[in-house]
């Protein structure tokens, strides 16, 4: 079996309000990132945007912020409607894509207008016999301390991730808060989430924060205090969906989304950044990746809120590599950044450290920063095909030479 993957790189189309990118393969799952800038590196302006889609179903959360503000001037959005959804800065939206098409060779995005720029955009695509079943969509987190079992996914999966926006219904408002998680099993799954406040002219109370948990999937911050809002952690997948347990509720009913595939083998974890310029290698995996995506936030320490509110993820597929994120950091009238390339994994944004994919290996990978910084954690995800498929039955000319006429002996 079969687990075909491709990290692309490529940038909207100004021409009209489609946007094709050719792939080696017909894609079954798409997930998409940017930063919102038409050149690669960092600048002022905070963009990003992350989403993914089985062709039918799309789910985008996203945020922006203001560089050099007085006031803090930021929003954040969750779309039950689209793949990608363009902040263009602490107020305003663009496009969004709307629509997705699977063909075989490529795939076609849907824009809600024809994009204004030619903002550049990461993608990484799964197809191939090994993604048996996939899933992409929402439900609302529940008010009440509870486990909740979710069964509209119809298959048990093998791999999700999941995301929230802070909103109950699909759209964007102010004070962004959000997360991103992954999991394959209710001990091996990670989350990473920020909160910015809007609209503050103090320091104190901007509320620029980022955390890191290994033991939920979903999690949230209040924007004015950042006193935990909610948790939820994963309790495994089910025949038809997953359960999760929420431990602390939200006094809102929040949606909160998924991609979850059946099909693959698949690892993840967290590691810590070195501070320095130097390579970092995780073993201890089961098989060899043939994919690896990285995400950090400003987070030192488990379960710990962090001043700065960050969100960057990163891909490699041995051929590819790609990062886009976007950096608010807990102060007013300072910086608010994005970034994205197309040659390095990973960025420690507002500062110049940057990750080179080095290698996948038997039982995990390397990479390569290029410079100091600070030892962040960084969860990451990573994907192989599930083996190697049998070889079909000989034909019935490669059994020559094979058998062997046997005379009976008459008596």
């Amino acid at each position: 079996m079969a687990l075909s993957r491709e990290v692309l790189n490529f940038v909207a189309n100004t021409g009209g309000t489609t946007t094709t990118v050719n792939t080696s393969f017909l894609p079954k799952a798409l997930i998409l990132v940017s930063h919102f800038k038409t050149t690669e590196g960092e600048s002022a302006t905070a963009r990003y945007s992350f989403g993914v889609s089985d062709s039918t179903n799309h789910r985008c959360i996203g945020w922006a912020g203001d560089d050099a503000a007085a006031t803090s001037n930021v929003i954040g959005g969750f779309r039950t409607d689209a793949a990608l959804e363009i902040y263009i800065d602490g107020a305003t939206v663009a496009q969004r894509v709307t629509g997705v098409a699977f063909n075989s060779g490529n795939f076609v995005l849907t824009w809600s207008g024809t994009p204004a720029s030619a903002w550049e955009i990461s993608a990484i695509v799964f197809g191939g016999d090994d993604p048996t079943n996939i899933s992409v969509g929402s439900i609302a987190m529940p008010t009440s301390i509870q486990v909740q079992n979710v069964t509209t996914v119809g298959f048990q999966g093998d791999f999700g991730l999941f995301f929230h926006g802070g909103r109950t219904t699909s759209g964007f408002s102010t004070n962004p808060k959000q997360s991103l998680g992954a999991a394959i099993s209710p001990t091996k799954r990670w989350v990473m989430d920020l909160v910015v406040r809007d609209a503050q002219t103090t320091s104190a109370a901007v509320n620029a924060m980022s955390t890191v948990d290994d033991t939920a999937i979903l999690e949230g911050h209040a924007a004015s205090t950042n006193a935990l809002e909610f948790l939820g952690d994963f309790d495994g997948f089910t025949a038809d969906g997953f359960n999760i347990d929420w431990t602390t509720v939200p006094a809102s009913a929040y949606l909160y989304a998924w991609l979850i595939i059946k099909g693959g083998q698949w690892d993840l974890g967290i590691s810590t950044k070195p501070a320095g310029a130097t390579t970092q290698t995780v073993t201890g995996m089961a098989f060899t990746p043939t994919l690896v995506s990285w995400a950090m936030s400003s987070a030192t320490a488990l379960a710990t809120s962090t001043s700065e509110a960050t969100s960057t993820v990163g891909v490699w597929d041995g051929t590819t590599e790609i990062y886009a994120g976007a950096y608010h950091n807990d102060a007013i009238n300072t910086v608010a950044k994005s970034a994205g390339a197309s040659t390095k994994v990973l960025r420690e944004l507002n500062y110049t450290a940057e990750a080179d994919g080095t290698s996948l290996n038997s039982d995990g990978w390397t990479i390569t920063w290029t410079d100091t910084g600070t030892a962040y954690l960084v969860p990451w995800w990573a994907a192989a095909s599930s083996g190697a498929a049998p070889p079909p039955p000989p034909a019935f000319g490669d059994y020559a030479g094979q058998f062997k006429i046997i005379r009976p002996t008459l008596w």
